[in-house]
């Protein structure tokens, strides 16, 4: 655990805000108990001032108070169209289905966008989730690298894992794939028979990684 608070997401966004030529930014936070939705505003605001950003990093992996306000945010973002990286690790946050609802409404926006990474997990992510991110980066037709992450939910199944199955039907270049659900025990052979038959398809994958453990 660390003691980093909202006030000095606050002094750090300020003093990044001045780089104003940036074109990577990597910012990590695990952890932590004192980082809310506010500090995450903080480093939000700070994005719009980045008009140069090609490979974004946000990472708030164990912060309990970053919830569903901090994805509504998220989703108001107008990031360059240089946007070509995008990685985002929200597990074991306060996220639930809505935060994913307007995480997809975000990601719907980004259609330069050529690798994704999402790390999301939660008793609260159900297949709506699931489902309404998959159809978002159905959209994404110049993706060339996906890594998802949906895990710790008891409430994704393998509807979740038909819209994925469905979501690489629009994405048959696809170079990069990795698929991680730890933990979640509602997904069964159906599911994973699902997903198998449409990676025969892709033709152009290069590297594969798929992730179920139930303990």
């Amino acid at each position: 655990y660390n003691e980093i608070s909202n006030e000095g997401l606050f002094i750090l966004s300020e003093e990044i805000a001045n780089l104003s030529q940036l074109t990577h930014l990597t910012l990590g936070f695990r952890e932590n108990y004192k980082i809310s939705d506010s500090g995450a505003g903080y480093i939000i605001q700070l994005l719009q001032s980045l008009p140069h950003i090609i490979a974004l990093s946000l990472q708030f992996y164990a912060c309990r108070k970053i919830s569903d306000i901090t994805m509504k945010r998220i989703a108001s973002l107008k990031l360059s169209t240089a946007l070509r990286q995008l990685t985002l690790d929200f597990r074991d946050t306060s996220l639930t289905d809505i935060g994913a609802t307007y995480l997809a409404l975000f990601l719907v926006r980004l259609s330069s966008l050529q690798q994704l990474s999402i790390s999301l997990n939660g008793e609260k992510i159900s297949d709506r989730g699931g489902c309404e991110l998959s159809d978002a980066i159905s959209c994404l037709s110049s993706l060339s690298h996906l890594s998802l992450c949906l895990s710790r939910s008891e409430t994704i199944t393998d509807k979740t894992m038909k819209a994925i199955s469905t979501m690489l039907i629009s994405h048959p270049k696809l170079l990069h794939l990795q698929l991680s659900f730890p933990f979640n025990r509602n997904i069964t052979d159906e599911g994973i028979v699902i997903i198998g038959e449409q990676m025969s398809k892709l033709s152009h994958l290069t590297s594969f990684f798929l992730s179920l453990i139930h303990i």
